[in-house]
């Protein structure tokens, strides 16, 4: 929720604070989107603006000040990534407080690769202390580990099935 809380102060209130909210309208909408985008504000960012828009003018709705969300009918793309982000691998601690993992597949039942349960790919932040581990454990294996190979994979190499963990 952090990085939401910057929008309206830095955003919003700019382009709209002087504005009523029953003179937003889905023609000031998406004025407001080209002119972010016109300002260089990055796709996912703008989004967010958006999306806090929203949520505001639901607000706004629920308490009997507007009719209707005048974003509801503005259709706001949200961005595909254009990369995937690669960490380095093995992971390792940084002052920062570690790495982070890509998460590109999921494993089902019976321990075959599949999609992640969004389709997306996406990174996981690791503490210091799990990457440390990991970093240790990698390293101490006859050999680096293929690319897209299990983080912690069973003896045999291949990803846990649903029940295999628990022997």
């Amino acid at each position: 929720m952090l990085s939401y809380a910057h929008v309206p102060d830095c955003h919003l209130l700019p382009r709209l604070g002087a504005t009523a909210i029953r003179d937003i309208n889905p023609a000031l909408v998406l004025a407001l989107q080209r002119d972010l985008r016109a300002d260089g504000v990055g796709g996912a960012m703008t989004h967010r603006i958006l999306m806090v828009l929203s949520g505001i003018m639901r607000h706004a709705v629920l308490r009997g000040r507007i009719d209707r969300n005048p974003v509801q009918p503005v259709r706001v793309v949200q961005p595909k990534r254009r990369r995937a982000i690669r960490p380095s691998r093995p992971p390792t601690s940084s002052a920062s407080g570690g790495r982070t993992i890509l998460v590109e597949q999921s494993a089902d039942g019976s321990g075959a690769a599949k999609a992640t349960k969004t389709g997306s790919i996406r990174t996981v932040a690791l503490l210091a202390p799990l990457a440390e581990d990991l970093t240790a454990w990698r390293t101490a294996g006859a050999s680096e580990p293929d690319e897209g190979a299990p983080i912690v994979p069973r003896a045999d190499g291949t990803m846990f099935t649903a029940t295999g963990y628990r022997y």
